[in-house]
C-alpha cells in the first residue's frame, strides 16, 4: 500500500504541473500571435475625387501689422474751461459730431465787444461821407463865389478885401474837403479791422464747441469735464479711423522683380487673417516701399482693406497673403493629403478597386485644394474621405 500510495501521488504531482504550464503557454501563444485577417475581405466605404490641372494663383505670405490710416488726437485750440463731454469713452463717432463744449461765455463777450466796436466805426464811416458831402458842396459854392468876385473885382464892383474873403473861404472848403476824405480813409481802415476782429471772436467762439474731424472710434477720455483746458497743449481724446485700415507688411527681396511685373499689368490682392483667428478679409495692394532695407534684405509694402466687419484692429499681428499672377498646376482637394512619419502621402484607387499608397511633394493651398508637384499624375483618382480605415491593397467602395 505504501508503493502504491506514493506512485499515485508522484503522478498526480506530474499532471499538476504539467497541465497548467501547458494551458498558459497555449493562452500565451494564442495572444501574442493572433490568427491574421484576410485584409482582402473587407470593403472600405470611401470619397474620392480626380487630380486635375488648375490656374492657381501664386501666394507670399507674411506677418504684417494693422495700422489705423488716419489717427487723430483731439486738442483745444482755445484756453478754458471744459463743461460737457457728449459721448463716452469707446464710442464710434461720425465725422461733425459734437464732442466736447468748453465755457463759451468769455468768448460770446468777447464777440460782442468787437461788434460794438464794429458798429461805432461804421456810424463814424456815415459821418465822415455825409461832412464830406456837406463840405464838397461849400466847397463848390466858394469857388463860384470866389470867382464871381474875381469878375466883380475887375469892374471895381468889389474891394479887394472883399474878393480876398472870397477866395479864402474857397481854399478853407477844399481844405475841409479833403479831411473829410482822410477820415473816411481812417474809417475804412478801423472797419476793416473791426471785421477781423469780429471774425476771430467768432472763430474762437466756434472752438468752444469741439467737433469730430473723421469717422472713427473714440479711446479713453484724457481730461474730464470741470478741468481747466489750455489752448493746443492737452489731448482730449485720440480718435482711429478704422474703416478702411492698412496692414503694413515685408516681403523677402527676390520677389521684387515679380511683384513689379504684376503690379503693372493688374491690381493685386490681399488676404489678412488675425494670428489666432480663421476669419480673412479682402483688399488690395496699395503701397510698395521705394527702398529695400538694407538690415534686413525686404522691402515694405501696405494694403488697404475695407474693414466693414472691423475685424482688424490697430496694433494686431496680421497673417497676410499677397496673391500674384495664376499658374497652371495639378491639384487635389486638400482632405485628400495624408502625413506620416515619412512625409505626406495620399491613397489613390485603383482599377480594381484597391487602394496604393502614393508618396507625394505638397505645394500652396489655395481655397481648399492643394498643388501637387510630385507623386501624382493627372486623373489619377485619390481618397478624400474613410482613410482611416484604408491600408495598401484594400479593396474600396467609392460612395456617390
Amino acid at each position: 500500500m505504501t508503493d502504491l500510495f506514493k506512485k499515485s501521488l508522484s503522478l498526480r504531482l506530474i499532471i499538476f504541473i504539467f497541465f497548467p504550464a501547458v494551458f498558459f503557454s497555449s493562452c500565451s501563444k494564442s495572444g501574442n500571435n493572433p490568427k491574421p485577417v484576410d485584409k482582402h475581405q473587407r470593403t472600405a466605404l470611401v470619397k474620392t475625387a480626380s487630380a486635375v490641372k488648375k490656374m492657381i494663383p501664386h501666394e507670399l505670405s507674411a506677418i504684417g501689422n494693422a495700422e489705423a490710416i488716419s489717427t487723430i488726437s483731439v486738442q483745444s485750440q482755445v484756453t478754458g474751461k471744459l463743461t460737457e463731454v457728449y459721448f463716452k469713452e469707446g464710442d464710434r463717432v461720425k465725422k461733425g459730431e459734437l464732442l466736447f463744449k468748453i465755457d463759451p461765455l468769455p468768448f460770446e463777450i468777447a464777440l460782442q465787444q468787437t461788434r460794438a466796436n464794429l458798429g461805432k466805426d461804421q456810424a463814424a464811416f456815415k459821418q465822415a461821407e455825409a461832412e464830406l458831402q456837406k463840405d464838397t458842396a461849400q466847397e463848390k459854392y466858394n469857388l463860384i463865389e470866389a470867382k464871381r468876385y474875381k469878375t466883380l473885382l475887375q469892374e471895381n464892383y468889389v474891394s479887394k478885401e472883399q474878393y480876398d474873403q472870397m477866395r479864402t473861404n474857397a481854399l478853407t472848403g477844399k481844405a475841409a474837403v479833403l479831411a473829410d476824405q482822410a477820415a473816411i480813409k481812417t474809417a475804412e481802415k478801423a472797419i476793416k479791422a473791426d471785421k477781423a476782429a469780429v471774425q476771430n471772436a467768432a472763430v474762437n467762439l466756434s472752438y468752444c464747441y469741439i467737433h469730430s474731424p473723421i469717422d472713427g472710434k473714440t479711446g479713453a477720455i484724457l481730461i474730464r469735464a470741470g478741468n481747466l483746458i489750455t489752448a493746443n497743449s492737452s489731448i482730449l481724446v485720440q480718435i482711429n479711423q478704422l474703416q478702411p485700415i492698412y496692414v503694413s507688411f515685408s516681403i523677402p527681396e527676390q520677389n521684387l522683380s515679380e511683384i513689379k511685373h504684376d503690379m503693372a499689368v493688374q491690381s493685386l490682392t490681399v488676404f489678412a487673417s488675425p494670428q489666432g483667428s480663421s476669419a480673412s478679409t479682402k483688399g488690395i495692394l496699395s503701397f510698395m516701399n521705394n527702398t529695400v532695407s538694407s538690415s534686413t534684405g525686404t522691402i515694405e509694402l501696405r494694403g488697404t482693406f475695407q474693414n466693414q466687419k472691423e475685424l482688424l484692429w490697430p496694433g494686431q499681428f496680421i497673417n497676410v497673403k499677397l496673391i500674384l499672377k495664376s499658374v497652371q498646376a495639378l491639384v487635389v482637394p486638400s482632405q485628400a493629403v495624408q502625413y506620416g512619419q515619412n512625409g505626406s502621402f495620399v491613397f489613390v484607387v485603383l482599377p480594381d478597386h484597391t487602394v496604393q499608397v502614393n508618396p507625394i511633394v505638397t505645394g500652396e493651398t489655395y481655397q481648399g485644394e492643394t498643388v501637387i508637384n510630385k507623386g501624382l499624375k493627372l486623373g489619377e483618382t485619390v481618397v478624400t474621405d474613410g482613410q482611416l480605415n484604408l491600408f495598401p491593397g484594400a479593396k474600396v467602395s467609392i460612395q456617390k
